[in-house]
């Protein structure tokens, strides 16, 4: 079988040792989207998730306070229709909201990244 592009969505972890009191102290998790050559999806997840599994990092962030990033989980494949290129979409994916919700609310929600004090707990020293 020809091996096709595909783009696999990761999910991994990060924790903080010792982390202080206070709003910052939430579990942060940083979203990827690898590109892999791979015969079928299976086969992609599997190549990637090997590779993911072997980044697992340990650290000192700038507040002397170790790190400790981790491969969470696989959480989407896409298959790339084309090839690798400047504008070539490399993932794509689609939600729903359930009827009755607020749609401004679910998408700060789904949408809200770390804010400028928790990205400083995973600089590096």
């Amino acid at each position: 079988m020809k091996k096709q592009w595909y783009g696999v969505k990761l999910l991994y972890r990060y924790k903080i040792k010792d982390q202080p009191e206070g709003p910052v102290c939430r579990t942060l998790f940083e979203e990827s989207v690898v590109l892999v050559k791979a015969k079928s999806f299976d086969h992609a997840y599997e190549k990637v998730e090997k590779r993911a599994r072997k980044e697992h990092e340990v650290y000192v962030n700038t507040s002397g306070q170790q790190v400790t990033r981790t491969f969470d989980q696989s959480i989407d494949c896409f298959w790339l229709f084309d090839q690798p290129a400047s504008h070539t979409e490399v993932y794509s994916s689609h939600f729903s909201v359930p009827e009755g919700a607020r749609i401004k609310e679910t998408l700060e929600h789904r949408y809200s990244f770390c804010s400028s004090e928790e990205m400083q707990l995973l600089r590096r020293k």
